[in-house]
């Protein structure tokens, strides 16, 4: 009786599982563009509500499918995640991630790549406790 119910439940389970499975790749096969940008936008509006650290590992999740399959907010999720980055103090990654933009993403600022870096270098500076690359990047970032 008891091997009946041990393979009864795997079996539900496997077949929830499977369930899952080809919802989620029936619904990704359309990307829905608008979809994760709302998502990323809630999870981290719901983050500064509850200040849950969580939501913003499902924002920087919705963000990054954005920048990955939606071209028309590149710019804009790409500001979100610099955003994201900045709250969970990962300021290397974000640095990283600024200097893959393409030259010509914010083409009316022509300054505003450099101007992003050094930020993240003078953030990243204060929460090393390094006055001296801080005062360096605030510096750069001034006479810029």
């Amino acid at each position: 009786m008891e091997f009946n119910e041990k393979r009864s439940n795997s079996t539900k389970i496997g077949i929830f599982l499977g369930i899952i499975f080809i919802q989620f790749s029936c619904n990704y096969s359309e990307v829905d563009c608008d979809e994760f940008s709302r998502e990323s936008a809630l999870f981290f509006n719901e983050f500064y509500i509850d200040n849950n650290e969580q939501k913003l590992d499902s924002a920087l999740f919705y963000t990054n499918k954005s920048l990955d399959h939606c071209d028309k907010y590149k710019n804009f999720m790409s500001l979100r995640k610099l955003s994201i980055l900045s709250e969970i103090h990962n300021y290397t990654k974000a640095i990283e991630f600024i200097e893959t933009f393409e030259k010509n993403m914010f083409s009316d600022l022509p300054y505003y790549q450099k101007l992003l870096i050094e930020r993240f270098n003078v953030m990243k500076s204060i929460n090393d406790g390094d006055d001296y690359h801080r005062d360096k990047s605030l510096n750069k970032c001034i006479s810029d």
